[in-house]
């Protein structure tokens, strides 16, 4: 193929319509398969450019990381859904023609569309650097024993070989005909060991790059592999439901591990070299032993499916990584399960134990990287740096460093036991609220990091970010827009400068309980605050004293809103109830009862006539004032509804929820528009009239702009 040819196919490619006609011919792997083959055909001198080769990388990346939300829109034939995520995600990654291609073709789908701007997501200080060279997914990586490189195995086939000091890669190993699913390097650090999904495993000579054998005789993709600690022996683990011992230096099988029912999806040997266990979809661990070649024990499993473990240096625990979010520590000479871990918000897909058993890293299929305190069963760190889901993680020797792969194409060394810097531009925890001023040029945000951020929207840049001691649930601007007031999970309310921005807060008042909503009458005079110990307090402003507290709820009261009159407010709760009461004298006016779980936010219609709600049970309702009834269900969402904002001119009501998808509605409660993040979102805000801004679970921020016609 010429390089004028490859350029034209290239082209051909960056247009969304092809992509989205090739991935419903094709499916999303078949279109991937094709990609790859290209990047291969055009690597020679009258191929692609170098800057073309990143370009097709970086396109093969993007099908791979919104694989489950291109998957959803193929299924259910939604082009405007599928546009939309090929749109954002090609902002993302640097695919401008992409990127305006898509947003072409978004305007010719939806009058509505949404038009990526830009994103602040905070970066762990562990991050040292990025490894970037594969095509596709990175699937599996290892660290050599002196630290000093490390290998990668990826969807294309390929191994690259990496200097860890440069970052940059010594050379490409090739030869597998089908994916790479597992690495080992020997304790040589000579030669390693690779699997795939072509069934077979290749030892590598890691200074020449040479295969010098093969390894013959499952008949599936072989999914694990561990190597003994003299290097002499490996243990295979695949789909065919077997494992395999295997001579490390001759390739002869030297026993057959039959007794999984079902996908042998991981194999761990212990530190004497003489036991293996291994996970599978039967659900059961088996420990077996390698001399004979027999099952010692067989353990069922609790929980999710696993996909990974891990043998703790000890030689008697192993840990468990599954799809239900835990890793579970087992004792796999008696079968007890001693502990599980939480803190993982998607499936855990992979997990390593540091070389002294003190620390544990895993990574899900968000994204997320933990760094665990392996004693005290404690997250040491986040090590925010990937773009989907995790595949691989690795210590280096001395257990000081880290090495993680991805599905976005990269892999991540990262250095262990950094301080984290909270001052960097985006939350490193949960944003819980969003806040814009009133000429929608900034946005305010608010965190269980304990930061407030003011956000130049424009720009997409932190101007400032404000240190609280504890997580802020809630922010009220003050109508004169010289400052604000936060509520915390302490209790605390402060007031806060927006013209002076480096003043100390001054103490309002405090709770007992975590402060939930904060609201503030148009007269800049009272404040209203809601707490998770049902109650409501009326404060006035001046003075900082409670001037009455309302307690009718029966459960947390998540959202107040004070009318524009400045004479009534409303509240939501956990007993599923809106309230209507008069500020003056807490007098309760009306109670609305439809939503059957909790009602977790509240947005007025700009025209002063009603209200939405956003509930658990997975729906937001439109309700009359006037008439004090519910006029319209929005219903879509497939999980609880976190936050609902409104145009300011009234057209569109927006939902967030946690099952990632942000919707818009028109007035009549139709469908408009959908976007689908990986995260759940927990926060909007319409900065003016043509832009949203969006908070999610993991801190990061996302600005879009509202299109409602051509794109330009």
């Amino acid at each position: 193929m010429t390089s004028t040819q490859s350029s034209a196919l290239l082209s051909h490619w960056l247009n969304a319509q092809t992509l989205a006609q090739s991935c419903r011919a094709l499916g999303l792997d078949g279109t991937q398969i094709e990609l790859v083959n290209l990047l291969r055909e055009s690597s020679s001198a009258q191929g692609l450019s170098l800057d073309e080769r990143r370009t097709l990388e970086r396109l093969i990346r993007l099908l791979q990381s919104e694989s489950a939300n291109l998957a959803a829109a193929l299924e259910t034939r939604d082009e405007t859904r599928f546009a939309q995520q090929v749109h954002n995600r090609a902002v993302v990654l640097g695919l401008p023609a992409l990127a305006d291609s898509a947003g072409i073709y978004l305007a010719q789908l939806s009058r509505l569309h949404l038009r990526y701007l830009w994103r602040a997501r905070w970066l762990s200080s562990a991050f040292l650097r990025r490894l970037t060279g594969h095509a596709g997914a990175v699937n599996a990586a290892a660290v050599a024993p002196n630290g000093a490189y490390a290998l990668s195995g990826a969807a294309d086939g390929a191994l690259i070989l990496w200097d860890l000091l440069t970052g940059e890669p010594v050379r490409v190993l090739t030869g597998h005909i089908d994916q790479v699913t597992a690495v080992s390097i020997s304790p040589s650090g000579d030669w390693a060991i690779s699997a795939s999904r072509d069934a077979t495993l290749r030892r590598w000579d890691l200074r020449s790059g040479e295969c010098n054998a093969v390894f013959e005789g499952h008949t599936d993709t072989v999914r694990s592999l561990a190597l003994t600690p003299d290097g002499r022996r490996l243990v295979s683990a695949a789909h065919d439901r077997t494992l395999r011992i295997w001579d490390a230096d001759s390739a002869e099988m030297l026993g057959l591990l039959s007794g999984h029912t079902d996908r042998v999806m991981a194999v761990a040997v212990d530190a004497s070299g003489e036991l293996a266990v291994s996970a599978g979809d039967d659900r059961t661990l088996r420990v077996w032993d390698l001399a004979s070649a027999r099952l010692d024990r067989a353990i069922d499993l609790v929980g999710g499916f696993v996909s990974h473990l891990a043998i703790h240096p000890n030689g008697r625990h192993v840990i468990t990584a599954a799809d239900d979010r835990a890793l579970r520590l087992w004792d796999f000479q008696t079968g007890a399960l001693l502990t599980a871990l939480h803190g993982h918000s998607a499936a855990v897909r992979t997990v390593a134990f540091s070389p002294d058993g003190e620390q544990i890293l895993s990574g899900d299929n968000n994204g997320h990287v933990f760094h665990w305190d392996a004693r005290q069963e404690q997250i040491l760190q986040p090590l925010e740096g990937h773009d989907g889901p995790v595949t691989a993680v690795a210590f280096s020797g001395d257990g000081h460093r880290a090495l993680t792969a991805s599905v976005d194409g990269a892999l991540v060394l990262w250095q262990l036991g950094e301080v984290e810097d909270n001052s960097r531009d985006a939350h490193s925890g949960a944003v819980y609220a969003l806040v814009a001023d009133a000429g929608g040029g900034q946005v305010l945000s608010a965190a269980r990091d304990g930061g407030i951020k003011i956000w130049d929207v424009g720009a997409g840049v932190c101007r400032h970010t404000y240190a609280n001691q504890s997580a802020v649930m809630d922010l009220a601007l003050l109508p004169d827009g010289e400052g604000f007031v936060s509520a915390d999970e302490d209790g605390n309310l402060r007031r806060w400068s927006l013209t002076t921005p480096t003043a100390a807060p001054a103490l309002i008042g405090a709770h007992r309980g975590a402060v939930l909503a904060v609201a503030v009458t148009p007269d800049s005079q009272r404040i209203v605050t809601a707490t998770e110990t049902w109650a409501i307090k009326i404060w006035n402003l001046v003075s900082g004293d409670a001037e009455y507290t309302l307690t009718d709820h029966r459960g947390a009261v998540y959202a107040l809103i004070v009318l524009p009159s400045g004479q009534e407010m409303l509240s939501a709760s956990g007993d599923e109830t809106i309230r209507l009461w008069r500020i003056e004298d807490g007098a309760l006016l009306h109670t609305f009862v439809d939503h059957e779980n909790a009602v977790s936010a509240l947005a007025l219609l700009p025209d002063g006539s009603g209200f939405v709600s956003a509930s658990d049970d997975e729906s937001a309702e439109i309700w009359s004032l006037a008439s004090r009834q519910p006029e319209i269900v929005l219903e879509g969402h497939t999980d609880w509804v976190n936050d609902v904002t409104v145009t300011p001119d009234g057209a569109f009501i927006i939902t967030a929820g946690q099952d990632g998808a942000v919707r818009f509605w028109d007035r009549s409660g139709q469908p408009r528009a959908i976007l689908h993040h990986d995260e759940a979102i927990l926060s909007l805000a319409c900065a003016g009239q043509d832009v949203l801004v969006i908070g999610d679970a993991s801190g990061a921020i996302y600005a879009y702009q509202i299109h409602r016609g051509s794109y330009v």
